[in-house]
C-alpha cells in the first residue's frame, strides 16, 4: 500500500512540472497580478559583478533591444538551456545580459568551464532582490527589453532552439523595426 501512495504521489509531481513547464502560455506580456504592466520601465536593483566585469543598467539604453536572462548554477533547467542560448548568441540579435541568482564568482567559474558562457554581460544577484523586483517567480526567466528600458516580453521556462526562432526573435525583430520606422520618420520630419 505504501509504495502504491509512493507511486501516485511521483506520478502527480511529474505531471504538475509537466503541466508548469510545458504551458502553451509560458510567453507573456506582464500581468496585473502583481506583476509589472507591459510597458513598465525595469527596476535597477544593486547587482554584484562577476569577477571584473561592469555590469550597468545603463548599458541596455545603448543596445536597440537587449535580453535578461535570470539563471542559477544551482538550476538544472538553467543548465540544459546553456547550449541552447549559444545558438541566440551565434544569431547576433541582442545582447544577454545574464543575472545569476544566488550565486558567487566560484560557482559560475564551475558553470562556464563546464558549459560556454554565452552571455554578453553577467552580474550577480546574490540576495535574489533583482528577482523579486523583476516578479521573476522561476528559473530560467528570460526577459526582453527595449532601448528605453521598457519591458516587452517575458518568457519563463527553459528556451528550445524551436522557441528562440519562433517566439524570442521574432519579438526582437519587432522591437528592432518599430525603432527604425520612429527613427525614418524623425528623418523625413527633418
Amino acid at each position: 500500500m505504501k509504495d502504491r501512495l509512493n507511486t501516485l504521489i511521483f506520478m502527480v509531481a511529474l505531471i504538475l512540472i509537466w503541466v508548469i513547464f510545458n504551458k502553451s502560455d509560458n510567453v507573456k506580456d506582464y500581468e496585473t497580478n502583481g506583476r509589472p504592466q507591459a510597458g513598465a520601465t525595469i527596476p535597477q536593483p544593486k547587482l554584484y559583478p562577476y569577477h571584473d566585469q561592469i555590469f550597468d543598467w545603463q548599458q541596455i539604453k545603448d543596445h536597440d533591444v537587449s535580453v535578461i536572462k535570470f539563471y542559477a548554477s544551482w538550476c538544472g533547467f538553467c543548465r540544459r538551456e546553456l547550449p541552447v542560448l549559444k545558438t541566440l548568441k551565434n544569431m547576433n540579435v541582442a545582447p544577454m545580459f545574464g543575472i545569476a541568482a544566488g550565486d558567487t564568482p566560484e560557482k559560475l567559474d564551475k558553470l562556464f568551464t563546464k558549459y560556454e558562457n554565452p552571455y554578453t554581460y553577467n552580474a550577480i544577484d546574490k540576495n535574489k532582490s533583482a528577482m523579486r523586483a523583476f516578479g521573476v517567480r522561476g528559473l530560467p526567466t528570460t526577459i526582453i527589453v527595449d532601448r528605453n528600458m521598457k519591458k516587452r516580453l517575458v518568457y519563463t521556462g527553459a528556451l528550445s532552439e524551436s522557441d528562440i526562432r519562433r517566439k524570442i526573435v521574432p519579438v526582437i525583430n519587432e522591437i528592432k523595426n518599430e525603432l527604425n520606422a520612429s527613427r525614418k520618420e524623425e528623418k523625413d520630419i527633418k
